[in-house]
């Protein structure tokens, strides 16, 4: 409903003020609840397959990684600490952008490279092609530490995986794009907890955007059985709480007008 109140704007005599609410609400605002309710109850199941994996992996220590990449001329240019904190290292889902190279960079500014190994890579089917289709736009990889995917719904253009945290590993997981942009993929927990959001733009050039705040750090051990975590709310209850957020949206954005107008 977010969007109506942005509309309004188009007829607005302070469209200026209005426009940069709405873009301010746009990017601070979750999704809420129910819309997550939506994809897994109403969207399409999507295949996929692990086409790369480590089960035992463990990322590198700041050290390690310092040692083997960061300061490894080829690399100068970046900069230790733009290295640090790019996605790459600091996430726990990342996008692959297809091509050897870009695999090879994740595959060390990641951290994947230890124990390469024990990594385990499968032929066939979406992983036969992979680096070539995912340049060229015909699927997406996803790199995930720390986590095995279980599920994947998607609803036009945004996604819901279903992830389930694990105490060591990383697996990558290919399936076929959708058609348009932006692409949303939203991970959560069996529970329903949002642990990360991507949106993924591929013009004017190819831009990820991450969402909900930090990464949580990769859990010691396994989650104990028993009382897991509140899950949010859904159907009515989740639908009315999203209503009322976007009614007090709305007054705020309209007492914002108001107040301009005077």
């Amino acid at each position: 409903m977010l969007h109506i109140a942005c509309d309004f704007c188009e007829t607005s005599p302070r469209r200026w003020v209005c426009a940069l609410l709405c873009l301010v609400l746009t990017l601070l605002l979750p999704l809420p609840l129910h819309a997550q309710a939506n994809v897994l109850q109403q969207g399409e199941r999507v295949p996929f397959e692990i086409c790369l994996q480590n089960p035992t992996w463990t990322r590198p220590t700041e050290e390690e990684q310092r040692e083997t990449v960061w300061r490894d001329p080829r690399y100068a240019s970046a900069g230790e600490e733009a290295l640090k904190t790019h996605p790459r290292w600091v996430e726990n889902f990342v996008l692959y952008g297809g091509g050897a190279r870009d695999e090879g960079l994740l595959l060390e500014w990641g951290g994947f490279w230890k124990g390469d190994e024990h990594i385990e890579r499968r032929q066939g089917g979406l992983c036969q092609e992979r680096q070539y289709a995912v340049s060229v736009g015909r699927q997406i990889e996803i790199w995930l530490k720390y986590h095995h995917v279980l599920r994947i719904q998607r609803l036009e253009k945004t996604y819901v995986l279903v992830v389930e945290p694990r105490a060591r590993g990383f697996e990558v997981v290919d399936f076929v794009r959708a058609e348009g942009e932006p692409l949303v993929f939203i991970f959560v927990t069996p529970e329903g907890k949002e642990l990360r959001r991507i949106t993924l733009r591929f013009t004017p050039r190819w831009t990820e955007t991450y969402t909900t705040g930090p990464e949580l750090p990769p859990p010691a051990e396994l989650p104990t059985t028993g009382a897991g975590p509140r899950r949010p709310l859904t159907g009515w209850a989740g639908t009315l709480l999203a209503m009322g957020s976007t009614f007090i949206v709305l007054g705020v954005i309209a007492a914002r007008l108001k107040r301009t107008q005077l």
